[in-house]
């Protein structure tokens, strides 16, 4: 068992006895036998990749064990851009898969991204799981895919190797790799930096031979992907969170019974905040084990953040047309809300 699925156990044991209590009877003769391939990024010891393997706990206990989910970890099945070709196209069942990429498919989706949206995990708690989010997952089925849950990649932060990032200026010409999505592409050319789009599969290479010089991630991940050793300074900029969807194959889903959906849905939901509480934990911890690494860790100050604030809002009005006027509009009436003005 490794470190942190160590440290991480009680919190499971605890959702896992909460999950036994609201299973409930299983009436096995109502399922058939059937397997499912589930496809990430992350490493099995990533919270995502810990919360994959709890979903396909609960299934078993769900349906006497004939629901079968076979979990595939660091894009053993392929990156995310093929792995939604192989969801729209019915190879592949399902997928952890971040909305930067979605948004190829279903640029809605894409609203997300925007640059410093939302200010904490409450915000985007309300905004996910309320009528927004449910509002966003409408527009999946013409694409020919279904959202299960919104999971949780985390706040996203900047990464290099060349120096620390206390303000806007320090990100002037920096290499950086990026989510193959026009939002971020555009979010760091308007803090000066030079953005390089690649599939993540290609990123510890890149940096550890220099043709790049960071990228953006949450902290947890580059734990978890060991980009510590290839990357020595990390600025907590927050600019974007970064949802992943717990996303399905249309074509495949139709094929699943009443029951079989509803509880897949069911497990979905119910280890969305097992991915959620391990993430959050994890945090704090991550940032730890980094200075351990001979990381420096940096805070821009609230002046520095609200210069990048100001130079990405461009940003939001270059995504109107891909998004929709009514779609952004809702939006920002929705955090209103959220925040209570």
């Amino acid at each position: 068992m490794t470190a942190l699925r160590k440290t991480l156990r009680p919190a499971l044991l605890l959702t896992a006895v909460a999950a036994a209590l609201g299973t409930g009877a299983v009436n096995a003769q109502q399922f058939q036998d059937r397997s499912v391939r589930i496809s990430m990024t992350g490493s099995k010891d990533h919270p995502a990749g810990i919360a994959l393997a709890k979903t396909s706990e609960c299934l078993a206990a769900k349906t006497g064990g004939k629901f079968k989910m076979r979990p595939f970890y660091d894009a053993s099945l392929g990156p995310e851009p093929a792995n939604l070709t192989q969801l729209r196209s019915g190879s592949l069942d399902g997928a952890l898969m971040t909305t930067a990429v979605i948004s190829t498919a279903v640029p809605q989706v894409g609203i997300f991204d925007l640059p410093f949206l939302v200010s904490d995990y409450k915000e985007i708690d309300a905004l996910l799981d309320g009528p927004f989010g449910d509002k966003v997952a409408g527009f999946y089925p013409a694409a020919g895919l279904v959202n299960l849950a919104f999971y949780e990649h985390g706040f996203r932060n900047v990464t290099n190797s060349r120096r620390p990032v206390n303000k806007l200026e320090d990100l002037q010409g920096m290499k950086l790799r990026v989510i193959q999505n026009k939002t971020f592409i555009d979010t760091f050319t308007q803090l000066g930096a030079n953005p390089v789009p690649m599939p993540f599969t290609e990123v510890y290479s890149a940096l550890e031979t220099k043709a790049i010089d960071g990228q953006e991630n949450p902290v947890a991940f580059l734990q978890t992907s060991k980009l510590y050793e290839v990357q020595k300074h990390v600025a907590l900029t927050r600019h974007v969170y970064s949802p992943v969807s717990f996303v399905y194959s249309k074509s495949q889903y139709d094929k699943l019974t009443p029951d079989e959906q509803k509880v897949l849905k069911e497990c979905a939901m119910e280890t969305r905040l097992v991915n959620r509480k391990l993430g959050r934990d994890m945090e704090a911890k991550s940032m730890e084990f980094l200075k351990g690494q001979g990381v420096t860790i940096t805070q821009p100050s609230a002046a520095e953040l609200e210069r990048m604030r100001e130079k990405t809002k461009v940003v939001h009005s270059n995504q109107t047309a891909a998004l929709g006027a009514d779609l952004i509009s809702a939006l920002h009436a929705e955090i209103k809300k959220i925040r209570g003005q």
